[in-house]
């Protein structure tokens, strides 16, 4: 019995995820550090921005420096450093293996991707 792409996608969608905005493959690759900026539930615009092809992602965006000069989202509810220690190739994707650098949060609440669109979700109750 074998299970379809667009079904297994169905499934997959039930799971939210955090929406992140990295640098490019070619700039992790050049480098050999990246940051992972999880994005805040009001930037949705620039999740959007991070997923289109583009030079530079972080053009026009108000970001500040981190480690080593590492690109940190304003405004993010949380970042990570990472140094890359290895790479694994995928099917179409590169899978790095790092040590994290540094990593901070904000008390900004995280943007989400459930169902196929953008959410937030609520803080828990006191």
């Amino acid at each position: 019995m074998g299970l379809d792409a667009l079904e297994l996608r169905r499934v997959l969608s039930r799971y939210p995820t955090g929406v992140t905005a990295a640098n490019t493959h070619a700039c992790i690759e050049a480098c050999g550090e990246f940051s992972v900026n999880v994005l805040a539930r009001r930037q949705a615009d620039l999740a959007v921005r991070f997923a289109q092809r583009r030079d530079d992602k972080f053009e026009g965006i108000p970001w500040r420096e981190g480690v080593d000069g590492l690109p940190l989202v304003e405004g993010a509810s949380a970042w990570v450093q990472c140094r890359v220690d290895r790479s694994f190739e995928g099917g179409d994707h590169t899978i790095f293996l790092a040590h994290v650098l540094d990593a901070s949060y904000s008390e900004e609440p995280p943007l989400v991707f459930h169902l196929g669109s953008y959410t937030g979700v609520a803080p828990p109750e006191a």
